[in-house]
């Protein structure tokens, strides 16, 4: 009996992988992908969501982009640039990208640093010989239908002057571009003859440090800053500035706001960490943002959040008015926010979704409400430790439940190579209908909780009435699009696991 029910076990494992391939795009549950390898992982979705791209990195700084069509069951890659052997004399390039989006035309847009090795050796201050490497800030665009899924077009490549690594991007609707570098933004504007201007702008005002992110959210531009106060008894701790303004404009009419945090509760339960990043989400509401960061590590846990994630709401950020603040207060506790985006859904409604690292190691995803009407409410954490969940894209998938929402997450397997892998999960929000029925690899889930504070102590934000990020460049440059091209080729996968498929429920959570 033993010996035929391991025969039947491995006769269904062998059924299993061959019935999984076409049914699990179309699945919830893990795959890993069996000669796609690279870490630095980024995601991103069509507007109907039955397209997904995914780029991962590899060992030696080259992009990998894999999409994934749902409705045909496909899944192609190409590579950006071709692998080359190191030896004594050689030249090469790379391409590392930082964000991506796609558009309505099903074009994916990416930004980041193209990288050159010129073939020759310099000397480093230490007095080592390295390969001579240059760097240039980019924006590219490729679209996922006629350049990838049919099997090879041309990517597009678009070097911004003067810039070396392009770190965050918003693409407007009317095909506008605004990047961010450091302290500097670039507005990439088409024009004639297919080329693009570009203008630039930089941070002039007193304690902001660095960009940290750029979003279009309704007819605005947002910019998040951190800030360098010194007048600020606590420094740079506290305080972040937000700067808004019209999509077709926002160098020169943009208005800057900062906001103190230690406000927000009369102490420094809010405080920032010294070097942690913060990060800017639009809501798909609106011209609604979300500031997002990890509370620091404090010594004083009486009046500190250490490790929790606080989420600044502003639901209207023209209006200046008082942000909804939320942290978790549960026992989960955070050292990194990996990602944290957003989608509409059905009513309208912000549905956001925040990947973390926990201090094991895990990549934890949740689903924290915006707008609520509650002071507190429950959400369901997600967790796992292998495979390593990098990026997180939150969407409303009309052919499975135009009432529920659900997860696409994309990572690697450190422990197998670095191949990459993804996740998807259909009809979550914040309750686990499926309750025990997770199979075991794919992920646990626990009960989360969340307290929102909405009667702030006097928060609100300090206007500057005078222009905060001026032009830095009295006269456009012109840039254009060069055509690479590419050659995709399929993507073998192995399903890992399979959730099972939950309830369908008409109730919109």
């Amino acid at each position: 009996m033993r010996i035929l029910a391991r025969l039947i076990l491995f006769c269904g494992v062998l059924c299993l992988s061959e019935c999984l391939a076409p049914l699990c795009a179309q699945s919830n549950g893990t795959i890993r992908f069996n000669d796609t390898k690279g870490d630095r992982v980024v995601s991103a979705a069509d507007v109907k969501y039955k397209k997904f791209v995914t780029c991962s990195h590899t060992d030696d700084d080259r992009s990998c982009f894999l999409v994934e069509d749902f409705e045909n069951n496909t899944r192609k890659k190409f590579y950006t640039t071709a692998h080359v052997e190191p030896s004594m004399q050689y030249s090469c390039s790379g391409y590392i990208v930082n964000e991506m989006v796609v558009d309505d035309g099903k074009n994916c847009w990416f930004c980041g640093s193209k990288w050159v090795r010129t073939g020759q050796y310099v000397y480093t201050i230490e007095g080592l010989l390295v390969p001579e490497t240059l760097y240039y800030g980019y924006v590219g665009r490729f679209n996922i239908i006629n350049d990838v899924l049919n099997g090879g077009g041309n990517m597009e490549i678009m070097l911004i002057n003067g810039s070396d690594n392009l770190q965050h991007f918003a693409l407007t609707p009317s095909g506008d571009i605004y990047a961010t570098e450091d302290n500097l933004i670039y507005h990439i504007t088409p024009a004639g003859g297919g080329g693009y201007n570009v203008t630039r702008g930089i941070i002039n005002h007193d304690g902001a440090e660095k960009f940290m992110g750029v979003v279009c959210t309704g007819d605005t531009i947002v910019t998040l800053a951190r800030c360098l106060e010194p007048g600020h008894f606590f420094y740079f701790h506290d305080m972040f500035y937000l700067g808004c303004g019209p999509r077709s404009d926002f160098i020169n009419s943009n208005i800057v706001n900062d906001f103190d945090v230690y406000i927000a509760y009369g102490d420094r339960r809010a405080r920032m960490g010294t070097d942690t990043p913060i990060h800017l989400t639009a809501t798909n509401k609106g011209n609604g943002v979300v500031v997002s960061y990890i509370a620091e590590n404090d010594e004083m846990p009486n009046i500190s959040f250490p490790g929790k994630l606080l989420m600044f709401h502003f639901p209207n950020i023209n209006s200046g008015a008082i942000p909804e603040i939320l942290h978790n207060v549960d026992t989960g506790t955070y050292v990194k926010i990996k990602d944290i985006k957003s989608s509409d859904s059905v009513w309208g409604n912000p549905f956001i979704a925040a990947l973390l690292e926990d201090n094991h190691g895990n990549s934890v995803w949740r689903l924290p409400m915006l707008g609520g009407l509650n002071d507190e409410f429950y959400d369901t954490v997600r967790k796992i430790r292998y495979p390593s969940m990098e990026s997180i894209v939150p969407f409303r998938n009309p052919g499975i439940d135009i009432h529920k929402s659900s997860l696409y997450l994309s990572g690697y397997y450190p422990l197998a190579q670095n191949r990459v892998a993804r996740n998807i999960s259909y009809n979550i929000r914040n309750d686990d209908s499926r309750g025990d029925k997770i199979p075991i690899g794919c992920y646990t889930a626990s009960l989360g909780y969340w307290w929102v504070n909405n009667s702030l102590c006097g928060m609100g934000p300090s206007q500057f009435h005078h222009i905060t990020i001026g032009c830095y460049n009295s006269e456009a440059e012109v840039a254009v699009f060069e055509q690479i091209p590419i050659v995709s080729i399929d993507a073998p996968y192995t399903a890992i696991c399979i959730d099972p498929i939950p309830v369908k429920d008409e109730q919109e959570n």
